[in-house]
């Protein structure tokens, strides 16, 4: 007798469901922490790390004048190069103060001094340690025996505006720089080549508080006039007849609200045109010889 097609199957046995046993997360190779605050003491060692790893790097100067006015101030210097296709006495000058001061001198070919310090040399470059900054202390004492300015910078973070405003400060004859640690460029490469040799004969100093150093030169007789753009007095309606301290603010973060408060004056230069402001370094010349102009007219009305 044949089976039937369908056939029905032998009932199933009920499935004993077991419960699912996870498995173990492996840790991922690089696991999201979530966001600490770094604590005083954390900020105080990376800051502290930082600026030894500025302070360390080398500054090599270019160009013919560059390098003579290292020379000549005695600026500390490790090797001179000079590119074997140099043509002129100015090799010779060169040699010639290396020598006066003891600074080794290596000749290099054209193609070899071209790679390593670029076709805009001049055939000349100077490798030096990095910038020794001075003391407040010693501009205090460099300005009561000079004419008695000073210039203090914050939030200056362009190396390029740090050099042009040392030379403006240099050439005018005043008696130094003022810039923070933090937040502000320091006389790098680029400022030194900016400055044109003027820093080499400008004291420069770097303070750990801009606030505090302000405050101290004000317990020094010196009267704090900070440069502010929404200032309502202008910068020649004040009388500039003793000591002076110009302070000038980067232009995306100004003078900032504690440097504000110490100043005993905040000035703005009028514009008439649409431009909104004036770069640092020209706002700070503008001023600068305002100051000047009037410390040249009580003296010689005394």
């Amino acid at each position: 007798m044949n089976k039937p097609r369908f056939e029905k199957s032998a009932p199933k046995k009920a499935y004993d469901k077991k419960p699912f046993a996870k498995k173990p997360t492996e840790k991922p190779a690089f696991e999201k922490k979530p966001f600490e605050k770094k604590s005083v003491a954390t900020k105080q060692v990376i800051d502290k790390v930082e600026a030894t790893v500025e302070e360390s790097e080398q500054i090599v100067l270019k160009g013919r004048h560059e390098v003579v006015q290292a020379l000549e101030s005695a600026q500390k210097i490790e090797t001179v190069y000079i590119s074997l296709g140099v043509k002129g006495p100015i090799a010779s000058v060169v040699r010639g103060l290396a020598s006066k001061s003891g600074v080794p001198v290596k000749d290099l070919p054209a193609d070899v001094f071209g790679k390593r310090f670029g076709d805009k040399s001049q055939g000349f470059a100077a490798v030096c340690g990095s910038f020794e900054y001075c003391t407040l202390e010693k501009i205090i004492e460099h300005a009561n025996s000079g004419n008695g300015i000073i210039v203090a910078l914050n939030g200056v973070e362009d190396a390029r505006n740090l050099g042009a405003i040392v030379r403006t400060v240099e050439a005018s004859g005043c008696s130094g720089v003022i810039i923070p640690k933090h937040r502000c460029a320091g006389m790098t490469e680029w400022a030194m080549r900016t400055a044109q040799g003027a820093a080499s004969y400008l004291p420069v100093a770097r303070v750990g508080n801009l606030s505090d150093a302000l405050e101290e030169l004000k317990e020094e007789n010196f009267w704090v006039v900070g440069l502010e753009g929404g200032s309502s007095k202008k910068y020649n309606e004040v009388v500039y007849n003793g000591k002076v301290v110009l302070v000038a603010g980067g232009e995306d973060v100004g003078l900032g609200e504690r440097v504000k408060k110490c100043c005993d004056d905040l000035v703005s230069i009028p514009l008439v045109g649409k431009t909104p402001s004036l770069n640092v370094s020209v706002s700070l010349g503008i001023a600068l010889y305002e100051v000047l102009r009037q410390k040249s007219f009580f003296v010689k009305n005394i």
